[in-house]
């Protein structure tokens, strides 16, 4: 705190990494909602789908689809069984493009259950939009 600037130049600047600039690479996966004034602390892994209540500071690392709040943020809850998030955790969510987004966005705000799931994984296979 004694120096020029708090600010990680090296992280930014060379290969270097000072001690205490960061506590790794923070990682934030596909589909997760970050409510306001959330804080998410440097060498967080962020799983696919979690959702991260508002004001929580986050760090460590969290499994997809876990609703996150608190501070220290904590896990409260899974969004779906096993079952349903091992389904959704196949669907390459970067090969999701406008066509496909509205051909079957009433499916993606429907309450989701297993045979949702399973649909919705049948026809993104069928476009390419899921991995076995």
């Amino acid at each position: 705190m004694n120096c020029f600037s708090t600010y990680p130049f090296y992280a930014y600047y060379t290969d270097k990494i000072e001690k205490n600039t960061t506590k790794g690479e923070t990682i934030i996966g596909d589909d997760c909602w970050i409510g306001l004034n959330a804080i998410i602390l440097s060498g967080s892994k962020i799983g696919k789908g979690c959702v991260i209540g508002a004001g929580s500071v986050v760090r460590g690392e969290f499994e997809p689809y876990s609703v996150i709040i608190g501070n220290p943020a904590i896990q409260v809850k899974k969004r779906f069984s096993n079952e349903i998030i091992e389904i959704l955790e196949s669907i390459d969510f970067d090969t999701l493009d406008s066509d496909k987004i509205l051909e079957h966005l009433h499916r993606f705000y429907t309450p989701l259950d297993k045979n949702l799931a399973l649909e919705i994984k049948y026809l993104l296979k069928k476009e390419g939009a899921y991995n076995e």
